[in-house]
């Protein structure tokens, strides 16, 4: 930084930081973005917040064929270039002016034409935009502060996520919020969808006159798809009364839509218990993207000797898990005094997996299916 400073003379310290920054994200913003941002500009704090190219694909798809779209958070540009490819227009509002300038040369630089971008709040500019020539609504409000913190309110949201709720725009609809928001009833209008990459859940989207089911999951890089039963069941599935042949995972966008119990019951799961996120049959369940599978070896209280024991027994090196629902224990440290030996090409390895059960802690050890 000292040496841009000596070569380019009265260089604002806001600019300076941002061509730093550049400098050392477009490497992982091309992975992120696309081969187009190894060109781009970017800074540490916008790039995190930035919609996966692959994310922003999908939502775009919903906006095929609309004339002009509102954007609300232009930020890097990734989600505006993505609607823009699939609507006649685009206008984008950035309350940034240095990050509005990132976009607009991250636009050009996509050879992207039909995107107006305005510089300002939504509050701001609220009383010159004519909602009534909008056919569409993109949304993606800051949801952390400066110092990057995250924000847990949507009130607090910028703008309020109750603002962008109630604009007069028909149309499809996406707001995008926090992955870890759960609102209980879904606004008047809308449906909740949880998207996932790999084996995380990465965002939240609210829509608007679309297909999409509420509280639906959907895997972006494999296309898998889930929603909850259209209609609530009858009865609630029954959880587990003992361990059986198979112990499950369901992916973390299905245990924030929060309808595990449904998701389980379609393929013959037995929770195993209300606040704890496995599942337990001595069937194999059907093969999804959505649910890892572990063939149960031996399940028994927690106890470290009978553990240690164990795992000597079933001779696992350091290259096995150790995961937790509802146990307050500390995994590392309890790694630890297993004293696992490392992992080779030809050692052996599993998860162990603590949780509360029948008001003890338990222990559960398995393989994974693939």
């Amino acid at each position: 930084m000292l040496f841009l400073k000596k070569r380019v003379e009265n260089i604002r310290p806001e600019i300076l930081a941002v061509a730093v920054d550049t400098f050392h994200l477009r490497q992982e913003a091309s992975r992120k973005l696309g081969s187009w941002a190894s060109d781009g500009f970017f800074s540490s704090t916008l790039l995190p917040q930035a919609s996966r190219i692959t994310f922003a694909s999908y939502r775009a798809s919903y906006f095929n064929g609309c004339n002009h779209i509102l954007e609300i958070g232009t930020g890097t540009g990734s989600d505006t270039a993505s609607l823009a490819r699939v609507a006649k227009q685009v206008t984008t509002l950035e309350i940034d002016p240095v990050r509005a300038e990132l976009a607009k040369q991250n636009l050009e630089i996509q050879g992207i034409k039909n995107v107006n971008l305005l510089v300002g709040s939504l509050s701001a500019l609220k009383s010159s935009l004519r909602f009534q020539d909008f056919d569409g609504l993109y949304a993606d409000p800051a949801r952390r502060l400066l110092d990057g913190t995250r924000i847990k309110d949507p009130k607090l949201y910028s703008p309020p996520l109750e603002d962008l709720l109630t604009l007069p725009i028909e149309g499809v609809g996406a707001i995008k919020i926090s992955p870890g928001l759960f609102l209980q009833t879904p606004p008047r209008g809308w449906v909740r969808q949880f998207l996932g990459f790999e084996q995380e859940c990465l965002e939240q989207t609210l829509w608007k006159n679309t297909t999409i089911a509420d509280c639906s999951t959907k895997l972006v890089d494999t296309g898998e798809y889930w929603a909850p039963p259209s209609t609530a069941p009858t009865t609630r599935p029954a959880y587990a009364q003992e361990i059986g042949r198979f112990f499950y995972e369901a992916h973390g966008v299905v245990n924030r839509s929060l309808h595990l119990e449904d998701f389980f019951a379609q393929f013959g799961i037995n929770r195993i218990a209300p606040s704890i996120a496995y599942g337990t049959s001595n069937t194999h369940a059907s093969t999804s993207r959505l649910l890892t599978s572990y063939s149960v070896l031996c399940s028994f209280p927690f106890s470290r000797k009978e553990l240690h024991n164990t795992l000597r027994r079933l001779q696992w090196s350091s290259r096995t898990e150790f995961k937790k629902r509802g146990f307050d224990g500390d995994l590392d440290s309890i790694r630890s005094e297993m004293k696992l030996p490392l992992h080779t090409n030809t050692a052996l390895f599993g998860a162990v997996f603590f949780f509360k059960w029948n008001k003890k802690t338990w222990v559960v050890l398995g393989t994974r299916n693939d």
